[in-house]
């Protein structure tokens, strides 16, 4: 008897005090419109129309995912039409015998203006099966994002014939639009997560990870103090406790999942579903999930995105440009290449800066095509995604030869073509400098985002406005532009071939002391005869000069080889000395950075180098060893 008591004392706890009642509920998953629903409606786009957030969206009325393949929406951006009562009406529904009946419906609503006039929406209610209607509330416009709004409606129980209507108004205007999704009527229970919404984009590069993220929200009557996540695609399940909390009603958590999606080509489907809150069965389980769909894009061939950002210390908004380029290259880095240009500070470079001409900061721009949004991470990963899929004409590279010493740099490009082109196509190379800092106060950062009053921003929140120099250290510098801003013209013949690999050596460049050579890479770009940016390369010097080599980031700026060079100018031959025996690699270039001859020293310390084959003129020798190099000019005279 003792067993049987605790079971059943178990299954209790385990059930909950209550079933919820659900009146009603529509996600607008199907692609009829909902039985027993109803719209008024004069828009010549048919007003409120049911589909995917891609298909609902327009120009300026962008519809991000809620978490589901289906949602409903009036679009009057998208058809620039009469939207002044575009009202949509419920299905009939029963609170005869409710006792606490909630509403419940995510929307999306700017509540925006333009040319002085503003958009307007409200909600509505209907005792009498939509003969008359009563006002609930003026809808009020937020950040265009979905948000979840819930309706006490304790006045209408006995009632047996209720309707609930959204009305949206553009009032005589060219506006946004009303999006809307989810919408319930139901009885809460003690103990009710909901999954309010999916924050994880819909896109993502296959062989990618995506992490699985949304918000929970607390519907039920008690706090939660605990509840379990898990998703679910291609038959395989993963589960995640949260616990440790007092999520009161009405309260709503982010959660990220511990395990991630690994991304395959194409659609990959996945359900997210909250469950035992508190321990308990969840007693409403029309709340409990969400689907949506991920695209595993696959990357055009060789292809690398550019996205050059507008900032400057003075600008109060840029610390936020400069982390999500930071976010861009943490999660793509083979594929996204991010460049800061600086306006008004020690950093700037004029002809960069003249060159993007940004007319706000921060700014940034795609393949110097297509502007980007600065406002969310989301749009700049959207604008990469969008532009990694477009294949390239040709796979740049570049090599180089450098005289640590006198810090000169003989930049060697090339462009192996994947397809036949015609045209003005350039090759120009921006070297990029991570890790700068400065001691004026022209390196001081201005930030808004001090105290937290604009929300967090990977920590500048903590930071003071602005945040001296000693505290800043800044990324993605542009430093030098080689061959200027729109590449140089015969870089590259106006007629190229399938399979074919042009190169073109750059004018000699001498890095300023003040750049740190560790912390520069070469940005090889490919530019099209409009000069935008159609694909591009980013390689450290250390990748370049010791490829596939592990060696730390520092080794080829080590202590420079001990050698010496004579006679210089030289005629037939030139002399090689180094201070031990070594066994060394002589590479000669001539001053356009062409490779000429190499030759090995085995395991002495002087030979003789035969250069009559020479032409009289100006040359780069270079001599690398295991672990030193050093690169020197010379002449030869005749």
């Amino acid at each position: 008897m003792k067993n049987f008591t605790t079971l059943l004392f178990l299954i209790i706890c385990m059930v909950g005090v209550s079933h919820a009642n659900i009146y009603l509920s529509e996600d607008f998953e199907g692609s009829n419109f909902p039985m027993g629903w109803e719209q008024e409606t004069s828009a010549s786009d048919g007003g409120w129309l049911i589909g995917s957030s891609a298909s609902l969206s327009s120009t300026y009325f962008t519809i991000p995912s809620n978490g589901s393949n289906g949602l409903i929406a009036t679009n009057d951006d998208g058809c620039n039409c009469i939207k002044n009562n575009e009202f949509l009406k419920t299905a009939s529904f029963d609170l005869s015998t409710a006792t606490t009946p909630k509403l419940k419906y995510d929307y999306l609503y700017a509540g925006g203006t333009y040319g002085g006039v503003t958009e307007s929406a409200s909600l509505h209610i209907s005792v009498d099966g939509g003969t008359t209607w009563a006002v609930l509330k003026t809808i009020e416009g937020d950040d265009p994002m979905w948000q979840t709004d819930i309706i006490n409606l304790n006045n209408y129980t006995g009632e047996s014939d209720v309707k609930i209507g959204f009305k949206y108004n553009d009032n005589g205007g060219w506006m946004f639009g009303f999006g809307l999704d989810n919408v319930s009527v139901y009885e809460p229970s003690e103990n009710d997560a909901s999954i309010q919404s999916l924050t994880m984009s819909n896109d993502g590069l296959s062989g990618t990870s995506v992490q699985v993220e949304g918000v929970v929200l607390n519907v039920g009557t008690n706090p939660i103090t605990s509840f379990n996540v898990e998703w679910t695609s291609n038959n395989n399940t993963f589960s995640q406790t949260f616990s440790g909390l007092n999520l009161l009603p009405l309260q709503t958590m982010t959660f990220t999942h511990l395990e991630e999606l690994s991304l395959q080509p194409g659609n990959n489907e996945i359900v997210v579903k909250t469950t035992t809150p508190n321990g308990f069965i969840d007693s409403n389980p029309t709340n409990d999930s969400k689907t949506v769909i991920v695209n595993g894009i696959v990357p055009a061939p060789s292809k690398k995105v550019v996205v050059e950002e507008g900032t400057g210390t003075w600008c109060g908004w840029c610390p936020r440009g400069a982390v999500f380029l930071d976010r861009m290259t943490q999660k793509y880095p083979n594929y996204f290449i991010g460049i800061a240009a600086h306006n008004g500070d020690p950093m700037r470079v004029t002809e960069y800066d003249n060159g993007l001409d940004f007319e706000g900061f921060p700014s940034m721009i795609r393949e110097r095509n297509a502007d980007v949004s600065t406002g969310s991470f989301a749009a700049i990963e959207n604008a990469f995604l969008e532009a990694i899929q477009t294949p390239a004409p040709a796979s740049p590279i570049s090599d180089l030869t450098l005289d640590t010493i006198g810090r000169r740099m003989v930049i060697t490009s090339s462009a192996t073509f994947l397809s036949e082109t015609m045209g003005d196509y350039r090759l120009a190379v921006i070297l990029v400098e991570d890790s700068v800092t400065g001691t004026s106060s022209g390196f001081n950062q201005e930030n808004y985002f001090a105290g937290g009053s604009e929300g967090q921003m990977a920590g500048y929140e903590n930071l003071p406005n602005p945040v001296p120099a000693a505290q800043m250290v800044y990324d993605h510098v542009g430093r030098i532009l080689v061959g200027g801003f729109g590449g140089v013209q015969g870089s590259l013949p106006n007629t190229t071939e399938t399979g074919m690999t042009y190169t073109y050596t750059f004018d000699t460049v001498t890095v300023p002391t003040a750049y740190n050579l560790n912390n520069i890479h070469l940005v090889t770009l490919l530019l099209d005869p409009s000069g935008d940016i159609v694909n591009a390369n980013s390689q450290t010097i250390e990748e370049i000069l010791n490829p596939g080599e592990a060696a730390s980031a520092n080794y080829i700026f080590a202590q420079p080889l001990e050698v010496s060079f004579y006679p210089n100018p030289a005629q037939n031959y030139l002399n090689i000395e180094l201070a031990n025996k070594e066994t060394a690699t002589v590479n000669v270039f001539n001053i356009s950075g062409q490779f000429i001859k190499s030759e090995v020293i085995n395991n002495v310390n002087l030979m003789q180098l035969d250069v009559s084959d020479l032409s009289e003129g100006t040359y780069l020798i270079e001599v690398r060893t295991d672990n030193k190099f050093l690169a020197k000019t010379f002449n030869i005279v005749k």
